[in-house]
């Protein structure tokens, strides 16, 4: 969760020169990487907190969080997607490949769930 212990293991791979994609870890300044994609973790704050402002919330998804939202216990939560920031690493492995020139940063989104959309969601864990 720490940004300083990645900062050795992506100076070795610079050297090597093998390029670095992060996935849903920040690294400590020094580094070398192409780019970084992950869970958009303050814009599923801001959600989350939305959220919490009609009930008391969490973020994440779960089963048992999915299965609470339903059956009303708990208002809702935001969805992070652990899934999405795999494919996104490999759409953006293959467009590096291809020569193209990427952004640092590629955030992916966390939508509320509610009672209302919970069965769109499948848990996470």
């Amino acid at each position: 969760m720490k940004k300083e212990p990645l900062v050795s293991g992506i100076r070795a791979l610079d050297e090597a020169k093998i390029p670095v994609i992060l996935v849903d870890r920040d690294v400590d300044e020094g580094c070398d990487y192409v780019c970084f994609t992950g869970t958009d973790v303050y814009q599923g704050a801001v959600t989350s907190a939305e959220t919490l402002m009609k009930a008391i919330v969490g973020m994440g998804g779960s089963q048992e969080a999915l299965e609470a939202i339903k059956e009303g216990k708990i208002t809702g939560t935001s969805f992070q997607q652990p899934e999405e920031e795999g494919r996104s690493a490999i759409r953006l492995a293959i467009r590096y490949l291809k020569g193209e020139k990427l952004d640092k940063r590629y955030m992916i989104p966390c939508p509320a769930i509610t009672k209302e959309n919970a069965d769109q969601f499948k848990g996470q864990f």
